[in-house]
């Protein structure tokens, strides 16, 4: 097997099961299906029970459907992590029972807690009433907690956060415990369910919402990455979770054609607490180093794109992505999903990847349609409001985030 364009010596990580949730659905066939149908989770509603008054909003919500779990671990979040989690572990084939539980790590990421459940224990606080004793459990780290507890792994386990770039972060954390030899198998990945009155409050004081353009313009509609009429994202929610293992232990027959992630790179420009700096130059390096060593024969098939939809972002993310490939930048696909799930926030890199991967395994480039008001300068591979079958065997997903971080993950598809 050759993974195109990879240099280093080591074992690769290969991922050998995902599970993803988003508003499209709970698992991936239903996920990826009901996106390469050109269908959105978006949806609008009010608040009548918020403490603030009846609120308006709009997003991507979780669907019916989804496993309902006990206290303390009722908060929509671990609904999302347990059933990712049991996705992944059944994609994958694995017996636990066949791991020694030292041997298994844990990498996941709450990026803000347990939304929901830190609102409502907010709540009690403001009414003077008592706070459960378990608000512990509403933190960053709880992800990673529920996790190892529920599959019994006893190996590292910690919760990386980096804002909108947690998900992937926690994938380069997971990939290192492996280069380094200190686990067998790792479980990655990040969750977000923030779509409730105070956090949605936060993010409308900064302005970074969509709104409609016209009266009565349907929601789906409002996010719109690189048009010039673009004015922000909506929250989504959702996520995802992946087994990792050494390409060298994956067990071949059961797993023909794995997956493996051949580089992660990360940096920071570290310029305001929410905006970024007008200049592509850190992400740039980020990417290049990514695709460090690689011939024009073995650019990415596919870019999966931040795109958030917001003025400045949109734009800065693809100079980076140009100056980099220079006169290659007309040969990958260019793809943004938010417009169809919205932005997951701290899982937004972690969902978006494992939608890339869905991408590799069924050679299919899910539909990105900016329109006919795109200002990103062209020409370029859109796949437009259609899905494209198309021979994929590198994507390159990018992630930023509030403060600055930014982070890329490459994957391959192997042959047989």
């Amino acid at each position: 097997m050759a993974i195109p364009g990879m240099t280093n010596t080591a074992s690769p990580i290969a991922i050998t099961g995902v599970g993803l949730v988003t508003s499209l659905g709970w698992g991936m066939k239903s996920c990826f299906n009901r996106l390469v149908a050109g269908e959105s989770g978006a949806a609008t509603g009010t608040w009548n029970d918020s403490p603030f008054g009846p609120q308006h909003w709009a997003g991507y919500p979780l669907p019916a459907g989804g496993p309902v779990l006990e206290a303390p671990w009722d908060d929509p979040v671990f609904s999302i992590l347990d059933f990712a989690t049991k996705e992944a572990l059944g994609q994958a084939s694995l017996d636990l029972s066949s791991v020694r539980p030292d041997r298994i790590g844990v990498v996941v990421s709450l990026s803000k807690g347990a939304v929901k459940n830190l609102s409502q224990r907010h709540h009690l606080s403001h009414q003077g009433r008592p706070v459960p004793a378990d608000l512990f459990l509403a933190g960053p780290s709880a992800g990673a907690a529920f996790v190892a507890a529920k599959t019994g792994a006893e190996g590292p386990a910690f919760a990386p956060v980096t804002a909108c770039a947690s998900g992937l972060t926690s994938l380069r954390h997971a990939t290192a415990l492996l280069e380094r030899g200190e686990v067998d198998m790792v479980l990655a990945g990040a969750a977000d369910a923030s779509l409730e009155p105070l956090m949605y409050s936060a993010f409308a004081r900064m302005r970074s919402l969509a709104g409609p353009r016209y009266k009565d313009e349907p929601v789906r509609s409002w996010l719109k990455p690189w048009s010039r009429h673009r004015n922000g994202f909506l929250i989504g929610e959702g996520g995802a979770v992946f087994v990792l293992q050494r390409l060298a232990d994956v067990n071949l027959a059961r797993c023909p054609c794995p997956l493996v992630i051949s580089r992660c790179q990360a940096g920071s420009e570290a310029f305001h607490p929410t905006r970024p700096r007008l200049t592509s130059d850190v992400l740039e390096r980020v990417i290049s180093r990514a695709l460090a060593g690689q011939s024009d024969n073995h650019s990415p098939d596919m870019i999966h794109l931040h795109a958030t939809a917001t003025r400045e972002f949109d734009t800065l993310e693809f100079q980076a992505v140009r100056r980099v490939l220079g006169n290659s930048a007309g040969r990958p696909w260019f793809v943004a999903s938010k417009p169809a799930i919205g932005h997951c926030l701290g899982a937004s890199g972690a969902v978006e990847l494992a939608i890339s991967c869905e991408a590799l395994s069924r050679q299919v480039v899910p539909p990105f349609d900016p329109g006919p008001e795109c200002e990103i300068p062209g020409p370029l591979k859109i796949p437009g409001p259609n899905a494209q079958s198309s021979p994929l065997v590198q994507v390159l997903k990018i992630v930023a985030g509030f403060g600055g971080h930014m982070e890329v993950c490459l994957i391959d598809r192997l042959k047989a």
